[in-house]
């Protein structure tokens, strides 16, 4: 034998004993199946992340907001009484910023009415205290019904003035004798928390109460007592109503000033006490009240009738007053919308 065919066979031999033995290793490792669960431990999923709710800015408290002209009114502005009847009368302040306190001073005729007494407690006649300024300081608050008075100052506590619209002040009106009053602003004091004066109101509206007779009857008061034997009657002076329009007559209504008198008001309208007298029956030539309405006897036009215009008047009262109508006024004055009157001027009330 060759030495290349031994070669081949050892060859040959070595391949035939590999192939033997992973044969048999093949047949010995044999797959086993175990019908037990292999157990796996548990992992929780991640929790989800659930988003946040949107963040939404804190609003801060809205800041009331004053809208219009600064306005001081009676409400109502014409107040009908019967002889014995009472009515609550409010003072309303409209659109005011930076009020700390406020003063009034409101003249009526004792006359014809009376202040109820709000608060018997009290010494004195009081008035109702009303919400702006809040009344947490009350300097004065006294109605004199011999004067014909009411004064009303109060304030805030210091340092918190107030911005908005509400009612100052509240009182009762007792209704003593045919005819009317007015109710008039004389004076007004806004103040702010610096003492400093603030703006007039843009608009004063003052009240007027007419009196017809009716069936009531005043009550008896400690005021409306007779006077005992021993005490003297005191002298009480006659009311003078405001004038009717006479169908006749012509002249100019005067509203009576603080510090007037007869003589004062008859050089002025170039007439004479006399005759101021005659047109308006009054009973002493020399009494006359602040507030009190008087009918000059002459016109801006020979057999007119005009009534002179008085601060816080306005066209609608004064038509109520003369029982016609806004819109005859403002034709008869030629008066364009708005219908803007102003204090001093001469409105023809019968042509």
């Amino acid at each position: 034998m060759s030495g290349r065919k031994r070669v081949l066979r050892v060859q040959y031999a070595e391949v035939i004993l590999l192939l033997g033995g992973a044969l048999l290793m093949s047949g010995c490792a044999r797959f086993t199946y175990s019908e037990a669960p292999t157990a796996v431990p548990y992992v929780a999923p991640p929790p989800t992340a659930i988003p946040a709710p949107p963040t939404v800015a804190a609003s801060a408290t809205p800041t009331p907001t004053v809208v219009g002209p600064t306005v001081l009114r009676m409400e109502p502005s014409m107040v009908d009484l019967a002889v014995g009847e009472t009515r609550l009368v409010q003072v309303s302040l409209d659109n005011v910023e930076r009020l700390h306190s406020i003063e009034l001073h409101i003249s009526f005729e004792p006359g014809y009415v009376r202040v109820e007494d709000a608060d018997p407690d009290e010494e004195g006649i009081q008035i109702d205290v009303g919400v702006i300024p809040a009344p947490e300081q009350v300097m004065l608050n006294e109605a004199n019904n011999d004067a014909g008075i009411i004064i009303y100052h109060v304030a805030q506590v210091e340092g918190t003035p107030v911005d908005g619209s509400g009612v100052v002040a509240s009182f009762a009106v007792r209704a003593l004798a045919d005819g009317g009053s007015p109710l008039r602003f004389n004076v007004v004091k806004l103040m702010d928390s610096e003492d400093q004066p603030l703006p007039e109101p843009e608009q004063v509206v003052d009240g007027l109460v007419r009196i017809g007779a009716g069936d009531a009857t005043p009550e008896p008061t400690a005021e409306t007592e007779p006077p005992s034997a021993a005490t003297p009657s005191p002298t009480v002076p006659a009311p003078s109503p405001v004038p009717t329009v006479p169908p006749t007559s012509s002249g100019v209504y005067y509203t009576v000033q603080p510090g007037e008198n007869l003589f004062r008001i008859a050089q002025r309208y170039s007439t004479t006490v006399e005759a101021i007298v005659a047109a308006n029956d009054l009973p002493d030539r020399g009494l006359v009240q602040a507030g009190q309405t008087l009918l000059i006897p002459t016109s801006p036009a020979s057999g007119t009738i005009a009534y002179v215009v008085q601060p816080g008047d306005w066209l609608w009262a004064i038509a109520r007053r003369f029982d016609t109508t806004p819109k005859k006024l403002a034709e008869l004055n030629e008066i364009a919308p708005p219908y803007t009157i102003e204090p001093g001027q001469a409105l023809i009330i019968v042509p």
